[in-house]
């Protein structure tokens, strides 16, 4: 599907600019029927990942057709939104479960036409194998039933709610699942479009993906086997350059100061001990919880056997860290966050937007729930001692790679 969309859109490689109005292809077919008025709908097509658009014109075999349907498919823009985060920043977060789902149902819909039955009369797919079949797909090893049970349905629900009462999943008798023809359009041609866009595009943004994951692989595994001069800066300068990317996953950020702050507690001691006499000494070591967007009740890390707890975040809403202290009640919390500023400048800007909400006594209670920040300020000065040893370098190299394979589950 890749190549056939490269044809497409005229340039050498996917994903491109996601708004029209920025590609820099003089052949793409889709600039111009974007901007027609005739074609408008309900919904803005110009904003839509590249990909998305072009996989529409492949089905449709017209641009004019593709945007027209675009516009006005609450399905296609739910799809659309759910598949941004392979071109744009952290902040686009790649969610699976839903985007799963809604793929086995349009896959068992587009089944049973190519069997000659009518959907109407198709029994629906039974949810055990709705489920395989999600898990069997990259990434959706460790899903559950909760997509196609609600959550799906809610998630639309709240995108959509406004423009209609339908909502994805149908759920039949014998717990049997079905994809409500109601939103894949009014005739049996434009259904069969519709379900055929949303399982390609959900395929393609699989691939992109993958080879996104790939190549951050690749980089950690070249550096690792790397015989040139100097390894050690070439590891140092390439972890400086990802950190201080704005548009770093917020995952990949979560793994990489995961790995820079476990090698810098390794190096660190506390005295453990029933009583002074019993006290000895032992390492510090820093574990990770679980994923990123787990339900982890707002614990990322945590030191032991000091039991400190870490959270890592992107935001500087006050409102954010007061929730994750709240979910802890009140025990102190070191918080990781994207952001560059110095760690003192943070808390300022906490302590200030927190004060123009509530009284300064609550937000001294919050605040001394903070027992330390750490910025991309810190981590980058965390990665300036360790580049002192390359053998501490390349050791958490090893580290990264394991933990972006666990994160993001590629299996060797």
């Amino acid at each position: 599907m890749l190549q056939e969309l490269v044809s497409i859109s005229g340039l050498p490689s996917l994903p491109h600019e996601d708004s029209c109005s920025s590609c820099k292809s003089t052949t793409c077919p889709l600039k111009k029927a974007v901007w027609d008025p005739g074609l408008s709908g309900r919904y803005a097509v110009d904003d839509m990942p590249c990909f998305v658009k072009l996989v529409s014109v492949y089905h449709t075999g017209e641009p004019g057709r593709a945007v027209k349907l675009l516009s006005f498919s609450e399905l296609l823009q739910y799809v659309a939104r759910k598949t941004r985060s392979v071109s744009r920043d952290s902040k686009a977060r790649a969610s699976l479960g839903n985007l799963y789902a809604l793929y086995v149902l349009v896959g068992d819909y587009l089944e049973s036409l190519s069997e000659n039955a009518s959907y109407g009369e198709h029994e629906g797919l039974p949810l055990t194998e709705g489920i395989a079949r999600m898990r069997r797909l990259p990434g959706g090893q460790k899903l559950q039933n909760h997509p196609l049970d609600n959550r799906l349905n809610d998630e639309f629900q709240r995108k959509f709610g406004d423009e209609t009462d339908e909502v994805p999943v149908i759920q039949m008798a014998s717990k049997r699942r079905k994809i409500n023809v109601a939103l894949l359009g009014s005739t049996d041609d434009e259904r069969r479009v519709t379900a055929a866009i949303c399982k390609d595009v959900v395929e393609t943004y699989i691939e992109l993906r993958a080879e996104r994951l790939s190549h951050f692989l690749q980089q950690c595994v070249a550096l690792r086997e790397s015989s040139g001069e100097h390894p050690g800066l070439q590891i140092k300068r390439f972890l400086q350059e990802n950190l201080l990317n704005p548009a770093l996953d917020a995952r990949l950020f979560e793994v990489i100061s995961y790995c820079i702050l476990k090698l810098h507690y390794r190096s660190e001691y506390a005295w453990i001990g029933h009583s002074k006499e019993s006290a000895r000494q032992v390492g510090l070591t820093l574990y990770k919880t679980g994923r990123t967007n787990a339900n982890d009740g707002g614990i990322d890390f945590v030191l032991r056997p000091l039991g400190r707890y870490f959270q890592v975040t992107e935001v500087l809403d006050f409102r954010k860290y007061f929730l994750d202290i709240d979910k802890l009640l009140h025990f102190p919390i070191t918080f990781v966050v994207k952001v560059d500023l110095e760690r003192e400048d943070v808390m300022a800007l906490i302590r200030r937007s927190a004060q123009e909400m509530y009284p300064k006594g609550i937000v001294d209670r919050y605040l001394d729930c903070f027992e330390e920040v750490f910025t991309l300020r810190d981590l980058v000065r965390v990665l300036e001692r360790l580049s002192a040893d390359e053998g501490s370098l390349a050791d958490l190299v090893d580290e990264l790679i394991l933990q972006y394979k666990v994160e993001y589950n590629i299996v060797d």
